[in-house]
């Protein structure tokens, strides 16, 4: 037996690898250790079920669109905010030697839809990696026997973010009364998509714990929810 080929039929109990099966699947196996694995996955029902559910994943992932263009006036609506400054009217600067008037606080009006763009800005490398990564699905953890663990090093990381989000969500519930009911929605919205974002690849990651681009992605989102959120608790100041 060839050395690849140990683990593959080794008695009953051992099954491929994820990775291997990923890539029987996918056809990238030389001809002799695909030839090893599917004689494996005709005789082990479970590792069958695996093929051929990653089969049937990368066929729907094929007629997935290349790319999610967001709304046209998303990018009018952050350019013209852009160029204001952030706060949705142009404001001239006092002369040089006079004192700048005061800005008494008021409610914030700019258009909502900037606010949108930024999330879809955010979200966007994220909606691609997962179809990416997920293209094959991660292996279930009841599917090959293990326990449902993050990587060890990856719980600290995870503790630490849900800490930032925690704080944020305090500062942003304060500012609420400062943003407009739509806003408030696209806000509620976009953070409800990142957070199934965070769900998905948590489980991808609980089931396949040794997969760095899983524990990656799931920094990703973590870290595009805490940058949603930020940007949103910031919006009353900048007027």
């Amino acid at each position: 037996m060839h050395e690849r080929d140990e683990g593959i039929s080794a008695g009953i109990g051992a099954h491929v690898s994820w990775e291997r099966l990923n890539d029987f699947a996918d056809g990238q196996l030389a001809a002799a250790e695909a030839e090893a694995v599917a004689r494996h996955v005709a005789a082990c029902s479970s590792c069958l079920a695996i093929a051929e559910r990653i089969r049937a994943l990368a066929e729907r992932a094929r007629h997935l669109p290349a790319a999610i263009e967001p709304d046209g006036r998303l990018w009018g609506d952050v350019a013209a905010a852009l160029a204001v400054g952030g706060s949705g009217t142009r404001r001239e600067r006092a002369p040089r030697g006079e004192a700048e008037p005061s800005r008494r606080p008021r409610r914030w009006v700019a258009s909502p839809r900037w606010l949108a763009a930024a999330a879809v800005v955010l979200m966007a490398g994220s909606s691609a990696a997962t179809a990416y990564l997920m293209r094959g699905g991660s292996p279930s953890a009841a599917m090959t026997g293990g326990a449902a663990a993050l990587p060890a090093g990856f719980t600290a990381t995870e503790a630490a973010f849900q800490r930032d989000v925690a704080g944020l969500e305090a500062l942003l519930t304060a500012q609420r009364a400062a943003l407009t009911p739509e806003t408030i929605a696209i806000v509620d919205r976009s953070l409800a998509t990142i957070d199934g974002a965070i769900a998905e690849a948590r489980e991808a990651l609980l089931a396949d714990p040794a997969n760095h681009a899983l524990a990656e992605l799931l920094a990703a989102s973590y870290r595009q929810k805490v940058e949603l959120m930020r940007r949103a608790a910031e919006f009353p100041n900048t007027l």
